[in-house]
């Protein structure tokens, strides 16, 4: 499949996120730049979650390029995105968990950076940690001038924290280096870093300093229990 040249295309899959979809969708809907492919996948979700979908499916695209809304049965989060990559169109791939949401920024800085800056092919903004019950920042998650480097592919494996919507990757450099658009199928985590290592591994890293994205924090979120 040919990759569109400026198309950003922007993974989502999503469990039973009844409760937080509409405050996502809200955030896309909000986004400045709107050359996107918003690729959604409900893996199995026993909620709500496709009420909300519908509702907003008529603005989404009105608003972005290209909307496509895929469901499977319950399988993890990198099933979904492996379900979601053999989609891909653009020419610039970013990802984002469904119970967080993006600055309306988000898209066009990170798109801004990799157009204008060729030989980079990836780049990394901020991000907010934020109490789910309180709505307070915890703590800013930006990671630190004195830890930028070109190649950021040791530092992601020594513990960068890898957070879905703060990292746009060119596509085709991920593509160059997994096999069939498909990433190791762990359903517990781990989907993050594989989106990124690929490209990291010998390509130049970009920062952008800016808190761009999101990140609520939940008693109950899945991560939390995970022994990465």
């Amino acid at each position: 499949m040919q990759l569109q040249k400026d198309l950003v295309s922007l993974i989502v899959p999503f469990y039973n996120a009844e409760k937080y979809l509409s405050r996502f969708f809200d955030s896309v809907l909000k986004q400045t730049y709107s050359d996107i492919q918003f690729i959604l996948v409900d893996d199995g979700s026993t909620d709500g979650g496709n009420q909300i979908v519908e509702k907003y499916k008529s603005e989404i695209e009105k608003k972005l390029k290209e909307f496509i809304y895929l469901r499977q049965t319950n399988g993890g989060a990198a099933k979904a995105i492996n379900c979601a990559l053999k989609y891909v169109k653009g020419e610039f791939l970013t990802w984002a968990d469904s119970d967080d949401t993006l600055h309306e920024d988000n898209i066009k800085m990170k798109y801004n950076f990799l157009k204008n800056n060729n030989t980079y092919g990836m780049v990394i903004c901020g991000a907010q940690a934020i109490d789910q019950e309180t709505g307070k920042t915890i703590r800013n998650l930006v990671i630190k001038k004195k830890n930028h480097a070109d190649n950021m592919f040791r530092t992601i494996i020594d513990g960068i924290p890898c957070y879905p919507g703060v990292s746009m990757v060119r596509t085709q450099l991920l593509f160059d280096k997994i096999n069939n658009r498909e990433i190791y199928y762990n359903r517990e985590a781990g989907q993050n870093y594989q989106l990124l290592l690929p490209v990291a591994y010998d390509n130049k890293c970009g920062f952008i300093d800016n808190v761009l994205y999101d990140y609520y924090v939940r008693n109950d979120s899945h991560s939390h229990d995970v022994d990465y």
